[in-house]
């Protein structure tokens, strides 16, 4: 059993994890598929989708697609595309590759294909690889050391015959681009980093690893490290640095478990005594409105605010917000009419009531 695991191939995005838990690969590997909702993976892929067809000149459905974005989405959709233009140097007879497939068996027996977001070759074997990651990107390793986007380049480097490669990695939510010139022997450095990691995580019995890389296994709520850890952790310690990362671990292995019950649920099965419940939508303003708007909307009910206490330091206030600054009348709510909508509901895990008779 131990040996048809380890033939599994590795996914590129998934080295970071595995090279931190080498026995991830395996635990992982016959998992079946967990098909719960996941909002963040939702909205990085609907971002992706819509610089995809920016790409590719498709207006009408990039049109179609960045609408249907949040606001702070397509406002990172704009900054990345500038930034981009501004930062990365593009010969005009480079071709574009925008999807493609990136031939990952090219650096390490065992890497499946993977899928770069935007490349260029250039005639003289100069290429660029463009990786786009939303949200936080907290634990994203840099570019120069990352081993998804190093698997790309490299994959890139020996398709073309290129000398060069230069990594982008662009944080849209973050605003940021992280870059890394990797010429032909920082890409031969890199290969053989991602050999040594693969041929760790396919030996029998490769040892399991807990740490910040948990929070993106599949297979946290099961594994038996992270177990033993949350065990630990439940044991008492004082709030050393060991005992906090102990409590890390088991914060995120709870998460673990209660997306897995999530899906459950979701598929059609029974987990006793839980459920799932449909919450309202979040309140935000709808499409257009803007923060002189609110004002001017507060004002006709008799509860001013200035077009500065809408806007706030950092970004617009929320309807909620706005509540607390001049409260939910029937003025106020009538002022307001057409001005907010909501997000999709969701479902949300909790315990059942119990019955009474």
């Amino acid at each position: 059993m131990a040996d048809d695991l380890v033939m599994v191939e590795i996914r590129p995005s998934a080295l970071a994890r595995v090279s931190a838990c080498p026995g991830s690969h395996a635990l992982c590997a016959w998992l079946p598929r967990d098909d719960a909702p996941r909002p963040a993976a939702d909205r990085g892929t609907a971002i992706h989708a819509a610089l995809q067809a920016l790409s590719l000149g498709q207006h009408e459905l990039a049109c179609e697609r960045v609408a249907a974005l949040d606001e702070s989405a397509r406002e990172g959709i704009v900054w990345t595309l500038r930034a981009l233009a501004e930062a990365v140097s593009i010969d005009g007879d480079a071709m574009m590759l925008v999807e493609a497939e990136a031939d990952c068996g090219l650096v390490a027996d065992g890497l499946t294909t993977g899928h770069m977001d935007l490349a260029f070759v250039a005639p003289w074997r100069d290429g660029v690889a463009i990786d786009y990651k939303t949200g936080q990107g907290a634990h994203v390793a840099p570019a120069r050391n990352n081993l998804q986007t190093a698997a790309y380049a490299v994959a890139l480097a020996r398709r073309y015959d290129l000398a060069a490669v230069q990594v982008v990695i662009a944080y849209v939510d973050r605003r940021r681009l992280d870059i890394a010139d990797l010429d032909l022997a920082a890409l031969e450095r890199a290969a053989d980093r991602i050999r040594a990691v693969v041929d760790a995580a396919r030996q029998p019995w490769a040892p399991l690893r807990t740490g910040p890389h948990c929070c993106w296994c599949p297979a946290l709520a099961t594994c038996p490290a992270a177990i033993g850890t949350v065990a630990d952790a439940i044991g008492g310690a004082a709030p050393t640095p060991a005992a906090l990362d102990r409590a890390e671990v088991a914060r995120q292995w709870a998460g673990a478990v209660q997306q897995a019950a999530h899906g459950m649920l979701m598929a059609g099965g029974t987990v006793p005594g839980w459920r799932l419940r449909e919450r309202a939508g979040r309140r935000r303003w709808a499409a257009g409105v803007t923060p002189g708007d609110v004002a001017d909307a507060a004002r006709r009910a008799g509860k001013p605010v200035s077009v500065a206490d809408v806007e706030a330091p950092a970004a617009p206030i929320s309807p909620a917000q706005l509540d607390q600054i001049i409260g939910r009348s029937r003025a106020v709510r009538e002022a307001l009419d057409g001005m907010v909508d909501r997000s999709a509901p969701s479902l949300t895990l909790e315990r059942a009531k119990e019955q009474t008779t």
